[in-house]
């Protein structure tokens, strides 16, 4: 019972950790110009995404289950979205319901 419940209490930071704006931590290290070129948004995140794996590698060399298991259907904003404080999590449910 307490090994449940301290499961689910680390399961709640986590998320709330990733429920902030990955834009706040980015912008520590650069500005928009870092992710945007030209510092604006592309239409289809393909400039963004790009950034993505300049900076932090290929989707299946990344840590953890779900980037592995991911990596050849789908593109780093499509669970990751960077201006938005949702959770990851929430990008889950338009797949799996």
């Amino acid at each position: 019972m307490y090994k449940l419940g301290l499961g689910a209490l680390l399961l709640c930071l986590t998320l709330m950790v990733q429920a902030q704006s990955v834009v706040d931590t980015h912008m520590l290290n650069g500005d928009c110009e870092t992710c945007h070129e030209n510092g604006e948004p592309s239409i289809n995140n393909e400039v963004e995404n790009r950034a993505c794996i300049e900076c932090h590698g290929s989707v299946d060399t990344l840590d953890g289950p779900y980037h592995q298991s991911h990596s050849y259907l789908m593109m780093c904003s499509d669970c990751h979205k960077v201006h938005a404080s949702t959770p990851v999590t929430d990008s889950c449910m338009r797949c799996h319901h």
